[in-house]
């Protein structure tokens, strides 16, 4: 079942950032030696990710960096990594152009776009897909109907899944059918580190819902049938993209094309392969633009609701 389960993690797109990175020291040698003293700098937001993937993962690249780099054909020297606890942070970092490829989520990008020296080259996959689903679980035998009908309960979160998209459409959910806030909505807000955890405890009665993906669900519903015919899903998302993985903008066309290249083949290496594994993809897809335009309408869509709401507020209290 570990196997199964580390299998339906949705966070882990972000660390496409690192698989880049590494996946950069496989190509071909350079003549000069200044090419073979260089270190590529990889960052990535460190909200990305629930700790225990974090760790695991970092492991994973450092031992593969150190195997790549100690090949005299590597194009770099060694790779290293930064994490970063907040957006600006980041994004001052990468303004000083001290990262030379960063794993963003979808909405960290979209908010810094217009103003970094990046340019977004690639997206991760699971099933071949660009795309994931969050999903409301309840039990069947709770006849909850719609949302209203959790007011007061627990919500179990599955925080593997990129916890600031999955609260994001939740609180447009609440917004749109003029709910309170998920704080005062719910009596109890659940963390869940391990994908499909959340699943779990709504089956167990741990919890009344949860929040996580419909493919978490799908699995968890293979490994047990017995969790498709006890729980159901309430709601459904839009489908959306999880995370974006950038190149410096001024770097050569020549590298670009290598990076594209070598990713592309990455999982029929052994190496490359065991690291998509742990990050828990099946690989790495050239960024399109198109790919973007459900999470931007999800974020737009969240921006005007709370706009709506601060504003009837504003109202209400002006009045005698």
């Amino acid at each position: 079942m570990k196997s199964a389960i580390g299998r339906i993690g949705l966070a882990p797109f972000l660390l496409g950032g690192f698989i880049s990175g590494i996946s950069f020291l496989n190509l071909s040698p350079p003549h000069e030696k200044a090419l073979q003293e260089r270190t590529l700098t990889i960052g990535y937001s460190s909200r990305a990710f629930s700790k225990g993937i974090v760790n695991e993962a970092r492991v994973a690249i450092d031992g593969l960096a150190n195997a790549l780099s100690a090949r005299t054909s590597a194009r770099f020297a060694k790779a290293s990594t930064a994490i970063f606890d907040d957006m600006s942070t980041l994004r001052n970092a990468l303004l000083r152009k001290e990262l030379d490829i960063v794993g963003l989520v979808t909405l960290g990008f979209i908010e810094i776009a217009d103003s970094i020296p990046m340019v977004p080259f690639f997206i991760a996959t699971q099933a071949d897909r660009p795309y994931f689903e969050l999903a409301i679980i309840v039990r069947v035998q709770d006849s909850v109907q719609d949302l209203k009908g959790l007011r007061g309960k627990k919500l179990a979160v599955d925080t593997a899944i990129n916890e600031l998209i999955g609260t994001l459409w939740l609180d447009v959910l609440l917004l749109e059918t003029a709910l309170p806030e998920r704080s005062s909505f719910f009596s109890e807000l659940i963390n869940s580190e391990k994908a499909g955890q959340s699943v779990l405890k709504v089956f167990f009665g741990q919890a009344d819902a949860c929040l996580t993906t419909q493919r978490a669900f799908e699995t968890m519903t293979e490994l047990n049938p017995q969790v498709g015919k006890k729980l159901r899903v309430l709601r459904k998302s839009p489908l959306l993209l999880a995370g974006v993985v950038c190149v410096r903008d001024d770097m050569s066309a020549e590298d670009r094309t290598a990076i594209l290249d070598t990713l592309g083949n990455l999982q029929n290496e052994p190496e490359g392969g065991q690291l998509l594994m742990i990050m828990q993809i099946d690989r790495l897809l050239p960024f399109k633009p198109e790919y973007l335009q459900t999470t931007s309408d999800l974020l737009k869509k969240y921006k005007g609701l709370r706009a709506a709401r601060e504003n009837g507020g504003q109202r209400t209290r002006r009045s005698p």
